[in-house]
């Protein structure tokens, strides 16, 4: 883990791990390097870099597999207790999104009848076919009338 801001404009950076629900321990091999950090009265955003894999016991590979990120936000810059946490799941090495064009997807319509129970909470599941492709394509919605 990294743990980094801005606090009386002077930049503190450093890697990290923990062991359990405990205060962060920091590593005895600093694999993270700052690239740059800056801050507003929002944010801020730290630019960091690693190799793929730090042959570090703490820490995890870098590689094209889906990795669970956990974050925490302070009032502060002491490193005490996070006011907000959360997580998501990446793929690290994903470029960032580009903006969705639908003008350049296809669409195709499938119309199903059925009769649903009427009770508050209905799991339907059901699969159906998709017109025939020449290459590997995927779902970016779908909308339910």
């Amino acid at each position: 883990m990294i743990i980094g801001g801005i606090q009386d404009e002077n930049t503190y950076f450093a890697d990290y791990h923990a062991i359990g629900n405990q205060a962060p321990i920091v590593d005895i091999s600093q694999d993270w390097t700052l690239l740059s950090a800056s801050e507003n009265v929002t944010h801020t955003t730290l630019k960091v870099t690693r190799v793929f894999n730090t042959c570090d016991n703490e820490d995890i590979s870098i590689n094209n597999d889906t990795t669970k990120i956990i974050w925490a936000i302070g009032d502060t810059d002491k490193i005490l207790q996070h006011r907000k946490r959360g997580a998501a799941s990446v793929n690290i090495l994903d470029g960032p999104a580009t903006e969705w064009n639908a003008t350049d997807s296809d669409s195709w319509h499938i119309n199903v009848k059925t009769k649903l129970p009427s009770k508050d909470t209905v799991y339907w599941c059901t699969a159906h076919k998709s017109p025939p492709f020449d290459v590997k394509r995927h779902v970016v919605g779908f909308r339910v009338v």
